[in-house]
């Protein structure tokens, strides 16, 4: 689906598409309840740079550390005050570079681990009727897809999903 926004965008340009204000201007009254911020996700997501800048092959580095950048980005935007609407969290599916996108969908590691942490992000959202069981579905196929070696990279998303306790 966002593969699909990215290249209708790009391919009509952006400009071809207006943004109405005009729900946001009813929907003044009702904000969004206020959302506990998943501790420790700053700390978390600098130890996961620095262990795939350790680990990562030249060739995937550059495209893994864009991937943790955007993330971090979007949880600063969603529990620092910059943008608390749920919207922000997509932003990271949207962002991500096509190879790394393919590295996801084959199930590379590393993508999964991060992956995981945006797992976190979208488990907010289980307040509404559609996303409901999702983090733990999702959850549950990073984790029996990754290696056991890997599985400690994500005990910190499983933990704030509650997949397992903290």
């Amino acid at each position: 689906m966002f593969r699909g926004i990215r290249t209708t965008l790009d391919s009509y340009g952006r400009h071809n598409f207006t943004k109405t204000h005009a729900p946001a201007l009813r929907s003044k009254g009702r904000p969004l309840p206020p959302m506990d911020e998943p501790v420790g996700y700053s700390e978390q997501l600098s130890e996961l740079r620095e262990h795939f800048l350790a680990v990562c092959q030249p060739s995937e580095r550059e495209e893994n550390m864009q991937a943790v950048d955007i993330l971090q980005e979007c949880y600063s935007n969603r529990y620092d005050g910059i943008d608390s609407e749920l919207h922000v969290s997509f932003a990271w599916l949207y962002r991500l570079p096509e190879p790394f996108l393919d590295r996801l969908q084959a199930r590379d590691a590393t993508t999964l681990v991060i992956y995981a942490h945006f797992v976190v992000l979208i488990y907010e959202m289980e307040r509404f009727w559609y996303l409901k069981g999702w983090t733990h579905h999702i959850m549950g196929g990073i984790y029996e897809a990754l290696a056991t070696e890997h599985i400690a990279w994500i005990r910190w998303a499983m933990a704030r999903v509650g997949w397992i306790a903290p």
